[in-house]
């Protein structure tokens, strides 16, 4: 393989040359053109031009097209290695470590204008940047945004390796940050918790108490995403107290209902009730209304849960209305699915299952696939509560499915016994 890649790489022109040394730099698994030439700082044109002639060369392969990144090329391992030994032997060390901070740049900026379409109401975090994109990835639809980001997850896990290499420690914690929208929508367990761990330490390490709290609540939603519920509310609770001596109000309320929420999640209601409570009032008081109706959820699955029915049910109407008129759809959906499990425990069935495939429908349109599946765990629960068993082993068999493509292997597992105890009835 080093003979031929020598005999192609002779073949190049200097400035191909250049560009299939660089691309051995790149932190990422595959490239595509607009990856190449944000990290390369060349033309997308340019780019796309010198990526087909390496093929020609076979040294690039081809891996495929999709309406989310274009034409995806790879290095194969030996070629890697040796355009890898000439940018080290041709291209200073400044020139290399170059090419990675600005892909990095490249990546958080494209992910941070994707934080902002899908999730504009996470509290901010300032971005650090060396190289600022010259053609920069913008998207206006969300669909095609939650695309692209899923599409960038198997590259995530490198650029962080290479990030403490290629600049400030910023840049792990911040591009942990802006990837909020796949933790929120995608929910890709292994990958969100890893993610979230090494941004925590990046920002202890840093020195910087806010990104400090912000990492220990994200890590608190990651923890509670794989069922370690004290665990989560063990760091909210760190972010928390750094959020009391910062003097940081709308991070106090975040964060006090970080604790409730893992405390929900466990099923301790009792324990739940007040700090979710407490974080509703907070953020009423703060006039963010989109933050306390979101709360106002979990508080009305509390009452259910309680039997407090009509309670629940005007909490999560209440809840479901302000989300609509925030825009919040996501939000608005898991308000709908929620007050439609309080209209099962009514008995109220019809009403109940037509509200849940309307939250499931509008799980659907947002890429929200975690709360598909959940939103099918609902009816099977609502179906069983009208004593319809057929229907809810077909219902819990499909969100147990879910689940298990969406390796949340809990989730999986709960189900599979309650398929079991249906099996035996």
């Amino acid at each position: 393989m080093t003979n031929a890649a020598d005999t192609s790489y002779r073949s190049l022109s200097p400035a191909t040359a250049g560009v299939y040394r660089g691309l051995s730099q790149i932190p990422a698994p595959d490239v595509d053109t607009r990856s190449v030439a944000a990290a390369l700082r060349l033309t997308t044109s340019a780019a796309a031009a010198h990526l087909t002639v390496l093929r020609e060369r076979s040294l690039v392969e081809f891996t495929g097209r999709s309406p989310e990144r274009g034409d995806t090329f790879r290095m194969d391992t030996d070629v890697r290695v040796h355009a890898s030994r000439l940018a080290a032997d041709v291209d200073s060390k400044a020139a290399n470590i170059a090419v990675q901070r600005a892909y990095l740049d490249w990546l958080l900026y494209t992910v941070s204008g994707i934080e902002r379409l899908l999730t504009p109401h996470h509290l901010p975090m300032a971005r650090t940047y060396t190289y600022r994109p010259d053609e920069p990835l913008y998207f206006t639809d969300e669909y095609a945004a939650l695309g692209w980001l899923e599409a960038q997850l198997p590259a995530i896990t490198p650029a962080l390796d290479a990030a403490p290499h290629a600049g400030p420690t910023a840049t792990i914690y911040q591009l942990v940050h802006a990837l909020w929208p796949a933790w929120h929508r995608l929910r890709p367990a292994e990958l969100w918790l890893s993610c979230a761990e090494t941004g925590y330490a990046a920002a202890r390490f840093d020195g910087n108490h806010d990104a400090e709290a912000k990492m220990a609540s994200l890590t608190a939603g990651a923890l509670q995403n794989v069922g370690r519920y004290d665990e989560a509310a063990e760091m909210a609770l760190r972010a928390l107290a750094i959020a009391v001596l910062m003097g940081n109000a709308r991070g106090q309320a975040q964060y006090t209902s970080g604790i409730g929420a893992a405390l929900h999640a466990a099923g301790r209601y009792d324990e739940a009730e007040p700090h979710l409570r407490e974080a509703a009032e907070r953020f009423d008081a703060l006039g963010l209304r989109r933050a306390a109706a979101v709360r106002r959820i979990l508080l009305g699955s509390i009452a259910a849960e309680q039997g407090s029915l009509p309670d629940a049910v005007a909490l999560l109407t209440r809840a479901h209305q302000e989300l609509e008129e925030e825009k919040d759809h996501l939000d608005a959906a898991r308000a709908l699915a929620y007050l439609a499990d309080a209209h099962s425990r009514a008995g109220e069935h019809d009403l109940a299952e037509r509200l849940l495939i309307q939250a499931r429908a509008e799980f659907a349109a947002t890429g929200a696939r975690h709360w598909q599946a959940r939103s099918c765990e609902m009816l099977g629960r609502a179906a069983e509560r009208a004593g319809n068993v057929t229907r809810a082993f077909e219902h819990y068999l499909s969100a147990q499915q879910s689940y298990e493509c969406l390796a949340s292997y809990a989730d999986s597992n709960r189900l599979l016994v309650r398929l079991v105890e249906l099996e035996d009835r």
